[in-house]
């Protein structure tokens, strides 16, 4: 099948990490001690694996796999930011050889991997940067060829750069696109063709998309549906939507872990879409209504598709970089903007499923940095010192510093009633959140 979500990119900065696979392969990622990656490809009916590569890039990179050059056998990828802040494409094969080796965007880029805008099956890189307040996507039409035929157009303005994407929707190739949210709630998408310049828009209604951008589902004839996630109160909901801007189904995971699409059955219609659930991978098919739940290695999944960008605070590779936070606040510290995407990897949980106290979990760097998280009051006056648990769950940063309450009474409803907002500081790190709700409020 062609198309797949967004989810995975080996990064500080932003997002969705989101993936895509190939039939039924699913690539697995894991970061070594030394902060170097080891990639397998696993079959998912099967269970069968193959070892990559111990040591092809570092955490802290970009993932990008898909048919970069040949569509007999999907490659794999990183992007890495060199000493000029240059980003470098480095492509190998299912053996480990490299095959390709370009430069392609720098550190303020949008990297877009794994769309194919003219239709002919190999990926077209493409980076979308910010010229006089346009956004401006640059792509590479012969994917790595060295005969390259790059294009350039402009699609949406410097405050849609965040929530660019592509589609398939109408069977001619993938469409430029972004999301605009408008007062009240409502959201659009924005879907441009790179050829032809014809715009459409599709009304995706007040469904959230605050965390989450729209995610491509192939169907039995390519086309893509919509596929928008909503995560609260540790579920996952997913809205499927056609090209209309009709709903046609919705399904809820209970997890809000990371989230994949691809053929895994090859004998059910189109694409599945699927949730990461501790060792699991919890499989539902929006075209038969079919859900079923795989047993799968413990690693990063990830595939094709990466919408992502380095951060002006990462250095692109280990644990290096500052720890990220806005401008300066309250408390003696820097108050994370929640919307600048350095939010990615953290998580406020108003209840852990162990404890039942608040939950604090910290990407890297600053969960490296972290020697303590305490709960204020907006006067700054200190409530609570959580727990530290330890490193567990990792993301593409590698893992993560948890941070509990381990008496049950303090849960979000507890600081909501004798608070109200509430300021979780990173002591060490110098950064602070400011949880508005505690009681309802998550954030990750």
């Amino acid at each position: 099948m062609k198309k797949s979500l967004l989810f995975c990119s080996l990064l500080f900065s932003i997002l969705i990490l989101s993936a895509k696979s190939f039939g039924d392969t699913l690539a697995l990622i894991n970061i070594n001690d030394n902060n170097t990656l080891s990639w397998k490809l696993t079959n998912i009916p099967t269970g069968n694996q193959s070892n990559i590569s111990n040591s092809f890039g570092r955490a802290g990179d970009h993932i990008v796999l898909g048919k970069f050059t040949s569509l007999n056998s999907t490659e794999l990828g990183i992007i890495t930011l060199n000493d000029n802040d240059k980003a470098v494409w480095k492509i190998i094969n299912q053996s480990g050889a490299q095959v390709k080796n370009f430069s392609f965007g720098n550190k303020d880029s949008l990297f877009v991997a794994g769309a194919d805008f003219d239709n002919n099956g190999i990926i077209d890189p493409t980076i979308i940067d910010v010229s006089r307040r346009r956004m401006s996507w640059t792509i590479r039409m012969n994917g790595s060829s060295e005969n390259q035929n790059t294009l350039r157009i402009n699609h949406g303005r410097k405050r849609h750069f965040k929530s660019g994407l592509y589609l398939n929707l109408y069977g001619d190739g993938d469409w430029l696109g972004y999301v605009i949210r408008k007062r009240g709630g409502n959201s659009t998408l924005k879907l441009r063709n790179l050829f032809t310049r014809e715009v459409r828009s599709i009304n995706l209604g007040n469904l959230s998309l605050d965390t989450k951008r729209p995610l491509p589902i192939a169907n039995s004839n390519l086309l893509d549906i919509i596929a928008i996630p909503e995560s609260a109160d540790d579920q996952t909901k997913v809205t499927f939507i056609d090209s209309q801007g009709n709903v046609l189904r919705t399904r809820t995971f209970n997890s809000t872990d990371t989230i994949v699409v691809g053929e895994f059955n090859v004998n059910q219609a189109g694409e599945e879409i699927a949730i990461q659930k501790e060792n699991k991978l919890i499989t539902y098919n929006p075209f038969t209504n079919i859900s079923k739940t795989i047993t799968v290695s413990n690693a990063i999944l990830v595939d094709s598709i990466n919408i992502n960008y380095f951060s002006s605070n990462s250095n692109g590779g280990g644990y290096g970089g500052t720890c990220p936070g806005g401008t300066p606040g309250i408390c003696g510290c820097r108050f994370l903007d929640e919307n600048d995407g350095y939010k990615t990897g953290f998580v406020y949980k108003r209840k852990s499923e162990t404890y039942g106290g608040i939950v604090m979990v910290l990407a890297n760097p600053c969960g490296r940095q972290t020697t303590g998280m305490v709960t204020l009051d907006t006067n700054c006056n200190e409530i609570h010192r959580l727990t530290y648990t330890g490193l567990h769950n990792p993301d593409p940063s590698g893992l993560r510093a948890h941070y509990k309450e381990v008496d049950a009474r303090y849960d979000g409803n507890w600081y909501r009633s004798n608070y109200g907002s509430i300021i979780l500081r990173m002591e060490g790190a110098g950064t602070c959140y400011m949880i508005e709700n505690p009681a309802e409020e998550r954030i990750d």
